[in-house]
C-alpha cells in the first residue's frame, strides 16, 4: 500500500439542539453537548443520523485455518479466502462471496468452505471456488471429513452430508440447538453443541444425542486416537467461586464424560473459551481467547505454552504434518514445530483500535501498526509508524503523541507523521494508556504498569492483576485501569496499585471518569460507578449486550455495544438507548476529544463536525471569534468587538468542568493575558463572559 495515499470516507453528521428558553447551562455543558450523539428533545434524544467509513481499502476478519493437503487456507469475513504454501506468503482469492466464511476442510481431491446463509463453497486448488447448493439458509460453523463423506453442522441443528461436495442433504439431528464443533474418531461423527450437548452418528444418517451433557459454553472437540478431548467453559468454579473458567474433558466414546482439568485456580486469566483443539499424533494443542495455547500428550495433563499469552483471542489451530499454525481474530498468525515455542508469521491483520486528538487532527492507531491522520475526520492519510506491531492506544500529552502495543512496543512523535521507537524494558502487550496531567501511565497484560514523565524513560511497576488489563484513566488523584475478571485496580502515583473488589467476573473493557465518579463498562450489560475507584456499584443497563468503550461528554455519559448500540446517562444510574451508529458491524471505542465525538469499529470511523456547535438555541455565542496565543508563562487573549467595552471576566476549565484558572474584572480591554505557569500542558476550555453574553473556546495549552 502506498504510504502516502490519502482515503476519503466521507463522514456526515448533522444535529439540531433544541432547548427551552428557560434552561441554565455552563458554558462547557452546552459547547460539549452540541457535539454529542444525539441532542435534548424534552427529555430524549433526538433522533440522530451518523455515517462513515474507512482509512483501509479493505478488511475482514479471519476465521478459520485449514492443512488441504499442499497449501494452507485461511476464511474469513466478507468471503474472505487467502492461501499460503508456508504460512510467510499469502495470496487472497476470489471467493465470488461476502458471506461470512467458518470452516474450511481437504478430502483429498476437493476444499469445501461452509459459512453464513447455508453458504459452501468448493475448489480443487484454493484458486477456483464455486457455490454449491445447500438447500439451507442457516449459519453453518463447521465442516469435517469423515472417511467416505464430508459432514457439515451448525445452528438450530443443522447437519448437512455429503459424499463428494456437490450435492449436499439435509439431515435429522432431533434437536434445536446450536452446533460448534464436530469431528470424526474412525467410527463416528461426533458432534458439539456450544451448549455441551454430544450427538453421534455412525453413518451421519442417524443421530443420536448422548445422556451426559457438558453444561457450559463448548466450542471444540477433537479424536485423540484413544479418546475425545472437548474443551469449553464451565461456571462458579475456582478458588473463589462464580468464575466461569476453562475446562477440558475427556471421552473414551462420546457417551461418559470426565473433567480432566480446569484452570481458574492456575491460570485465572484463561475465563473464556477455548476455540479449537488438534491432534497431532503424539499430542493435543488448543488455542483460545487472550492468546492461550495449551498442549497435553494424553489429554490430562496439560500446560500452558509460555511465550504468547499476551496475542489476543485465537480461534482456530492446524496441524501440517511438521508444524502447528494458530490464526487468530485480528490476523495474527502464529507457528510452532513443537506446540511450545511459536514464531508469528506474516499476517494481514488490520484493524482501527485507538483515536485521540491532538490540537488539530485525529490520529488512529490500528494493528500492523498502521498510524493515520486526518485534519478533519474526513480525509485520512496513512503515515509511516517504523513497526508491524499491533498498536492497541495512543494518547496526546499536549505537546507529543505516544502509541503503545503487542510486545511492550511504545511509539512517541511530536505531530503523528514522525515516529521514533522507545525501550519499555518489558514483552507484554500494553492494551492502554493515560495522560494524567503530569505523567504517562501505560497497562496491558499481567501485573505489569510503566510510567513515564517524558515518553522516553519508563519506569516499570506491579498492579496486582493477574490478567489483561483493558482501559485505564485517571481523576486528579487516582489512576484506574480495569480489565479481565471484573479486575480493578488504582494507584495514586502509578507505582504503588491496590487491586480493588469490583465485585464481578465479568470482563471491563473500558473506563472513565467525570469529574466526579468512575465509570466502567463491559462485558453481559455491566456497569460499574465508583466516586473514589475503590468502592464500586454495580448499576443496571437493562442489556445484555457487551459494552466496549465508555466516554464522558461534559454533560452526559455515553457507551457503545460492540454492535454500535449507543447507551445515555447523566449521572451513571440510569441508563437509556439510542443507536445504533448506522451500519456497523462491530464498534470498539468512543470518545470525546473536547470539540468533536468520535466512535470508530474496526474499520470505520464516525464523527461530528464541529460547526453543529452553530445550531444551538442558546445564549452562547460561539460564533464570535476569539483569538489566542501562547507564550511560556502566558495566554493571549484578543476579544471580539461584541464584547469589548463590557465588564468582563475569564476563566479555564478543565475538560471535566474543573475551574483551573480566574481572572476577574477585565475593563473594556480589547486584549489581555492570562498568568498560565502554574498549568500543566493539556486540553481546556476558555470562557469569557460578562453581565450579558458568554462566549467559549477550546484550546490546547501546550509549551
Amino acid at each position: 500500500m502506498n504510504r502516502l495515499e490519502t482515503f476519503n470516507i466521507g463522514v456526515v453528521f448533522a444535529l439540531t439542539l433544541d432547548l427551552p428558553d428557560e434552561v441554565e447551562m455552563s458554558w462547557f455543558k452546552t459547547l460539549l453537548l452540541v457535539c454529542v450523539l444525539a441532542g435534548l428533545a424534552g427529555n430524549g434524544f433526538a433522533q440522530n443520523v451518523w455515517t462513515g467509513g474507512t482509512p483501509y481499502k479493505s478488511y475482514a476478519d479471519l476465521y478459520s485455518i485449514a492443512w488441504v493437503g499442499n497449501q494452507i487456507v485461511v476464511v474469513g469475513d466478507k468471503g474472505e479466502i487467502s492461501t499460503s504454501p508456508d504460512g510467510l506468503d499469502w495470496t487472497k482469492r476470489n471467493s465470488g462471496t461476502t458471506k461470512f466464511l467458518t470452516s474450511a476442510v481437504w478430502k483429498g481431491d476437493l476444499i469445501t468452505v461452509v459459512g453464513d446463509s447455508g453458504t459452501i463453497l468448493t475448489s480443487p486448488d484454493g484458486i477456483v471456488w464455486t457455490k454449491r447448493t445447500s438447500g439451507t439458509s442457516d449459519f453453518l460453523t463447521t465442516v469435517i471429513w469423515a472417511d467416505s463423506q464430508l459432514v457439515a453442522v451448525g445452528t438450530k441443528g443443522t447437519i448437512l452430508t455429503s459424499p463428494d461436495g456437490l450435492d449436499w442433504t439435509k439431515r435429522t439431528s432431533g434437536t434445536s440447538e446450536d452446533f460448534y464443533s464436530a469431528t470424526w474418531t474412525g467410527n463416528q461423527v461426533v458432534v458439539l453443541a456450544i451448549s455441551g450437548s454430544i450427538l453421534t452418528s455412525s453413518n451421519g444418517i442417524l443421530w443420536n444425542k448422548g445422556t451426559q451433557s457438558l453444561s457450559g459454553d463448548f466450542r471444540s472437540i477433537t479424536w485423540m486416537g484413544n479418546q475425545l478431548v472437548a474443551a469449553g467453559v464451565l461456571s462458579g468454579v475456582g478458588s473463589s467461586g462464580g468464575i466461569d473458567t476453562v475446562a477440558i474433558f475427556i471421552s473414551p466414546d462420546g457417551i461418559t464424560w470426565m473433567r480432566s482439568f480446569t484452570w481458574a485456580n492456575q491460570y485465572p486469566e484463561l475465563n473464556q473459551v477455548f476455540s479449537s483443539i488438534v491432534w497431532t499424533g503424539s499430542q493435543v494443542v488448543a488455542v483460545g481467547s487472550y492468546g492461550a495455547i495449551v498442549t497435553s500428550p494424553d489429554g490430562r495433563i496439560w500446560t500452558l505454552s509460555g511465550n504468547d499469552r499476551s496475542h489476543n483471542h485465537f480461534i482456530s489451530v492446524i496441524w501440517t504434518g511438521n508444524q502447528f499454525v494458530a490464526l487468530g481474530l485480528d490476523g495474527v498468525i502464529l507457528a510452532s514445530s513443537d506446540g511450545t515455542v511459536w514464531t508469528r508469521r506474516a499476517s494481514g491483520e488490520r484493524g482501527l483500535t485507538s483515536i485521540t486528538w491532538a490540537d488539530s487532527q485525529y490520529i488512529a492507531v490500528g494493528r500492523g501498526g498502521d498510524v493515520f491522520t486526518s485534519k478533519n475526520g474526513v480525509a485520512w492519510t496513512i503515515q509511516t509508524s517504523g513497526t508491524s506491531e499491533a498498536l492497541f492506544a495512543v494518547t496526546w500529552t499536549g505537546d507529543q503523541l505516544v502509541a503503545v502495543g503487542r510486545d511492550g512496543t511504545i511509539l512517541t512523535s511530536p505531530d503523528g507523521i514522525i515516529w521514533t521507537s522507545r525501550s519499555s524494558g518489558i514483552t507484554q502487550d500494553l492494551t492502554s494508556i493515560v495522560w494524567t496531567g503530569n505523567q504517562l501511565v501505560a497497562t496491558g497484560w499481567g501485573d505489569t504498569a510503566l510510567t513515564s514523565h517524558d515518553g522516553i524513560n519508563w519506569t516499570k511497576s506491579l498492579t496486582g492483576a493477574r490478567t489483561i488489563l483493558n482501559s485505564t484513566t485517571s481523576s486528579d488523584s487516582q489512576i484506574v485501569a480495569v480489565g479481565a475478571i471484573g479486575t480493578i485496580s488504582s494507584s495514586l502515583d502509578g507505582l504503588h496499585w491496590t487491586k480493588r473488589n469490583s465485585g464481578i467476573t465479568e470482563e471491563l473493557h473500558s473506563v472513565t471518569w467525570t469529574g466526579n465518579q468512575f465509570v466502567a463498562v463491559g462485558y453481559n450489560g455491566t456497569i460499574l460507578t465508583s466516586p473514589d475507584g475503590i468502592t464500586w456499584a454495580k448499576r443496571s443497563s437493562g442489556t445484555i449486550a457487551t459494552f466496549s468503550s465508555v466516554t464522558w461528554t461534559g454533560i452526559r455519559l455515553l457507551a457503545v455495544t460492540d454492535h454500535g448500540e449507543l447507551f445515555f446517562s447523566t449521572d451513571g444510574i440510569e441508563w437509556g438507548q439510542r443507536g445504533p451508529l448506522g451500519d456497523v458491524a462491530s464498534m470498539r471505542e468512543i470518545i470525546w476529544t473536547g470539540g468533536h465525538l468520535v466512535a470508530f469499529g474496526n474499520d470505520s470511523i464516525f464523527t461530528s463536525p464541529q460547526d453543529s456547535v452553530l445550531k444551538t438555541k442558546s445564549s452562547i455565542h460561539t460564533q464570535d471569534f476569539i483569538v489566542l496565543r501562547q507564550t511560556q508563562s502566558f495566554l493571549f487573549v484578543s476579544l471580539p468587538n461584541s464584547i469589548q467595552g463590557h465588564k468582563t471576566c475569564a476563566s479555564i476549565y478543565s475538560t471535566y468542568g474543573h475551574k483551573v484558572l480566574e481572572v476577574d474584572d477585565i475593563k473594556s480591554k480589547e486584549s489581555f493575558a492570562i498568568p498560565t505557569t502554574n498549568i500543566s500542558n493539556g486540553q481546556y476550555f476558555l470562557e469569557i463572559k460578562d453581565t450579558n453574553r458568554r462566549i467559549t473556546h477550546p484550546f490546547w495549552l501546550m509549551r
